[in-house]
This record gives C-alpha cells, sequence and structure tokens, in this order.
C-alpha cells in the first residue's frame, strides 16, 4: 500500500507541475530530482548493501516506477488550451443585441 501511495505522489506531483507550467521544463527538473532521490536511497550502506530500499517487490517497483512515471510525466502532451472568444460590445461601446449598426 505504501507503494502505491508513494509512487501516486509522485505521478500527481509531475503532473500538477506539467499543467500549472506551459513548458515542461520544471517537470523535467522535478523528474530529475525524484529519480536522482530514489537513487540515492539505493546507494550501499555500512552492511555492504541497501538499508533503506530492499531487493524485494516493492523495492524494484520503487526502483523502475519512479523513473517511469518520470519520463511519462516528462512527455506526455499538453492538451491545447481553447481561447475565449470576447463578447460583443454593448451599451456605450457598440450597438446593443437588439440594435443594429448604421
Amino acid at each position: 500500500m505504501g507503494l502505491v501511495l508513494s509512487l501516486a505522489m509522485v505521478l500527481v506531483f509531475l503532473i500538477a507541475l506539467r499543467v500549472a507550467f506551459p513548458i515542461r521544463w520544471y517537470a523535467v527538473a522535478a523528474g530529475a530530482g525524484a529519480v536522482a532521490a530514489a537513487a540515492l536511497l539505493l546507494l550501499p550502506g555500512a552492511s555492504g548493501g541497501s538499508t533503506v530500499v530492499l531487493l524485494n517487490t516493492a523495492g524494484i517497483g520503487w526502483t523502475v516506477g519512479v523513473p517511469v512515471i518520470a519520463v511519462a510525466a516528462a512527455v506526455w502532451p499538453r492538451r491545447a488550451r481553447s481561447r475565449r472568444i470576447a463578447p460583443a460590445p454593448g451599451g456605450i461601446l457598440g450597438p446593443g443585441p437588439n440594435e443594429e449598426d448604421d
């Protein structure tokens, strides 16, 4: 359960950066930081192996999942925003809906 939640947090964070900013470099930088943090946790400790990430299914899922999510969030295409059409001026700026332009 913890692995699923931690990968979901990484995914939501990178998607939020991808949606919030018009360029993808913020998501790429954050993804690189997440991959670097995951790699740092994999470094061997005093016992010769990693003391934080174990060599089991969850550890392999974390090791593979973070880079996959980072790459997926970085290359995901940005949805085009629709342009809003300005309403026709009315009142003193132009003819109203029931008036014709002379």
